[in-house]
């Protein structure tokens, strides 16, 4: 019942549209019907992008009155704009089914612009939907038509459209070598729009490669093209897709700069949709970097305007984004309550887009030679509607009404569930990382007492006993000798048992030298060549968390001498994007962790978790190499 209502009301939205379009043919200012209806045929294309179905209207009405004058041009035109119109709809089939028909009438009737125009649009169909070798024909015969009626921009346009698809296929190659030759064509003939596409094309490709700077260069270039132009819309998308660029740099401060730039030209346009777009992405950057109150501010915000213009998949992606926000801040009862707003307002659009397919495929068109009405049913008895238009709605009421309630009940279950889980959870881990500190911190602090024993201690008595026996001269020299050289070799390990157990060069000097010193002195006992490479400022990084990578270094070089026959190893400390990677490899046969016995690397394992970090293995055979990464967050 419900999809009999929706076709009735897009028929009555049709029917009365079509009303009007006998007065606006009569205000065309144009002299000729023939010069009418191709103003017709453009008014369509131009409504395409913004109001498909009256788009198809003009179309329709321009094909009619082209067919009453007997009028080739004006139909195979018509036809061809409904194909575009369904084509941007993303109804490739109707879209394919019109171009067709147009072909019929315009081959025969040698309309040569019109039929590469058609076959260029029945490329990007085929291409939409998989079929390429199709896609690629039509492309071509497109192009040979262009080039038969001497239109390089043309040509340039469709060899654009074949790398696009030869980019959908990941084969990079050709396809920057399609953009290449439409570049050229599009340099020398000056046209600064195509150009601006292009290099668009060439950053995405770029991008899907991995070559981020490449790709930033590129859309540089096509914003200073757009702004040389004055296309404020060109400009804002291009500073969108910068910004974007930027994030999977990393930089997230220039991200945001991009993003509030092209919010500033949307907003000097009145782009209101477009000002969403820019704030959903920097809300989005705000929750992944953990600021979420800043999100949620500018969430709230954007609910607003999308309410204001009455676009419901806007306010939907501010919902959902609303749960993401709330659900870091651990706010999970307003978090459920933006998800519940958020599946209504999914719900309700995705049945708003079913009944517009509804309608839309009731707006039927005949396209087959001369016959192409559309096929309206007279309506009668418009009480009997209403009463059915409204005992409907009653009806959907009272099913989203259930709907919601059997949802409300779902979730709020699922809410007390799961915050009694979260609780227990985090009771649990909050203990367990008490502990852990506890043991660490107790077990530093008496590293700390004994190295200070052993330093001021025995290290201190065992050169007293040295200067002692020497200023007594007691016994024989050799025997004074003998016994100085104990004493010398005492001292010595207190010393480094002492710099083993809390290391000097920690606290004076910093992480990065303390590791130095360590791996210069460990490796040189057996002569290992090692390579340490470093790429992070420290001060990031608390006392506690230096010196437990500094512990998890000292355990892993003390593993490597103690049972790998390793000649080589490489260490590695460096940032990416919010993470510090600590990289320790080396060529030897490694040791197996399901297999361990000690507790080096449980303790290895529980520093990483104490600094919210992950401890890992890898073990790869040619060539041969051991791996152990600890990467942790840091700010």
């Amino acid at each position: 019942m419900k999809y009999y209502v929706a076709i009735l009301l897009g028929l009555i939205l049709t029917q009365s549209q079509a009303q009007n379009l006998d007065s606006l043919y009569q205000t065309i200012n144009e002299t000729t019907e023939k010069a009418k209806i191709q103003k017709l045929t453009d008014m369509s294309f131009d409504e395409a992008f913004n109001n498909p179905s009256y788009a198809l209207l003009l179309a329709q009405y321009a094909y009619d009155k082209a067919d009453q004058i007997e009028f080739p041009e004006g139909k195979a035109s018509a036809l061809h704009k409904m194909a575009v119109t369904f084509r941007l709809q993303g109804y490739y089939d109707k879209a394919l089914t019109y171009g067709d028909s147009a072909l019929q009438i315009a081959i025969p009737a040698d309309l040569i612009s019109i039929q590469a125009a058609i076959y260029s649009n029945q490329g990007v169909s085929h291409r939409y939907k998989g079929e390429y070798d199709q896609a690629l024909e039509s492309y071509q015969k497109s192009i040979e038509l262009h080039r038969e009626l001497d239109e390089p921009e043309q040509v340039g346009t469709v060899l654009n459209n074949i790398g696009v698809m030869f980019m959908y296929l990941e084969d990079y190659e050709k396809a920057i070598s399609y953009y290449d030759q439409a570049l050229e064509i599009q340099l020398e003939e000056n046209n600064k729009k195509e150009q601006a596409n292009i290099y668009n094309n060439f950053a995405i490709v770029y991008a899907n490669q991995g070559l981020l700077d490449s790709s930033l260069t590129y859309f540089e270039r096509s914003y200073e093209i757009e702004k040389e132009l004055d296309n404020l819309k060109g400009m804002s998308e291009s500073i969108n897709n910068i910004g974007a660029v930027y994030y999977y740099l990393g930089d997230f401060n220039a991200a945001i700069d991009a993003f509030y730039k092209s919010y500033a030209i949307d907003s000097t346009m009145g782009d209101v949709r477009g000002m969403i777009t820019c704030m959903t992405n920097i809300a989005e950057l705000h929750n992944e970097s953990g600021n979420a109150k800043a999100a949620i501010s500018i969430l709230e915000e954007n609910l607003q305007k999308a309410r204001e213009i009455d676009s419901k998949t806007d306010v939907e992606t501010a919902y959902l984004n609303l749960t993401q926000s709330y659900q870091i801040l651990g706010d999970f009862e307003k978090a459920l309550d933006n998800y519940i707003k958020y599946a209504a307002v999914h719900d309700t659009v995705l049945g708003q887009q079913q009944m517009d397919v509804i309608a839309e495929m009731e707006t039927k068109y005949q396209t087959k030679e001369k016959e192409q009405e559309l096929v309206i049913k007279d309506l009668e008895l418009k009480e009997q509607e209403e009463e059915i238009r409204a005992r409907n709605q009653m009806v959907i009421g009272l099913i989203v009404l259930t709907i919601l309630l059997v949802l409300g009940a779902y979730f709020g279950y699922r809410s007390y569930k799961s915050k009694n889980e979260l609780k227990m959870e985090r009771t649990l881990r909050l203990e367990e990382e008490k502990r852990l500190d506890a043991v660490i911190d107790a077990t530093e602090s008496e590293r700390t007492r004994i190295s200070k024993e052993l330093h001021d201690g025995i290290g201190q008595q065992l050169t007293s006993i040295k200067l002692g026996l020497v200023k007594e001269n007691a016994g024989s020299q050799e025997n004074i000798n003998t016994i100085s050289s104990i004493a010398d070799e005492a001292a010595d390990s207190a010393r480094s048992l002492s710099h083993q157990m809390m290391p000097k060069a920690l606290k004076e000097v910093g992480l990065q030298a303390a590791l130095v010193d360590m791996f210069n002195k460990s490796f040189g006992v057996k002569d290992i060549q090692h390579d340490f490479t470093w790429n992070f400022d420290e001060s990031k990084l608390d006392e506690k968390s230096k010196l437990d990578l500094y512990r998890i270094a000292q355990e892993w070089t003390n593993n490597l001498l103690k049972y790998s026959s390793a000649s080589q190893a490489e260490i590695q400390l460096y940032a990416v994007k919010s993470q510090l990677i600590f990289m320790l490899s080396e060529n030897g046969e490694g040791f197996d962790p399901s297999k361990r016995t000690g507790h080096g690397i449980t303790n290895m394992e529980t520093r990483a978790r104490r600094m919210n970090g992950q401890l890992s293995f890898e073990k790869s055979n040619s060539p041969q190499e051991f791996i152990t990464t600890v990467k942790i967050p840091v700010a």
